[in-house]
């Protein structure tokens, strides 16, 4: 059975409605043109919207494969807009004006992969965390200077390495 209510997002429009009728009373603006408002500051928020200029910054077309709209180029997203991904929101790509955070909600693994070359986490443009060489070393950096290196035949350290404790026979060790 229909339910009696019927709703606008998840709020109910009789609430919808309501909260139009008091905006508009309250600016003395017609009730179409808060509506106005309103959905100019939800395409904003997702940056589809330049308040600035009052440009719209993305451009849309229809996918082949499904009749969803997808951006069809780059646009600038104001703080707090996510980027969702899949049928299930199963990845987030979120700035908050502070942080990034790139979540992955689904079922599956999370892959960063590069088809040809090599993979960096930095820490910022000249600052050198984690790299993944193609074909080659994984590389890890403290303070911009690399202290782990593996190879083929294993991994080498440079610096100190400090263990709390040690399992093994240690006969093949060397240089002690």
């Amino acid at each position: 059975m229909p339910t009696k209510k019927k709703r606008v997002g998840f709020i109910p429009r009789e609430d919808v409605m309501r909260i139009i009728e008091k905006l508009s009373t309250e600016n003395n603006l017609s009730n179409s043109k808060i509506i106005s408002i309103l959905v100019e500051e939800a395409l904003s928020i997702r940056g589809i919207f330049n308040k600035k200029n009052g440009k719209v910054t993305q451009a849309y077309h229809t996918n082949n494969y499904n009749s969803k709209k997808l951006f069809d180029n780059s646009g600038d997203f104001t703080d707090n807009a996510k980027l969702t991904l899949g049928s299930s929101a199963d990845l987030t790509l979120f700035h908050n004006g502070n942080h990034s955070k790139i979540r992955d909600t689904g079922t599956g693994n999370l892959y960063i992969e590069s088809v040809d070359g090599n993979i960096y986490l930095r820490v910022n443009d000249n600052e050198m965390g984690v790299a993944i060489i193609e074909n080659g070393a994984t590389e890890l950096y403290h303070d911009n200077s690399q202290k782990f290196t593996t190879s083929s035949s294993g991994g080498t350290i440079t610096g100190t390495l400090v263990a709390t404790t040690f399992s093994g026979s240690g006969a093949s060790l060397t240089s002690l």
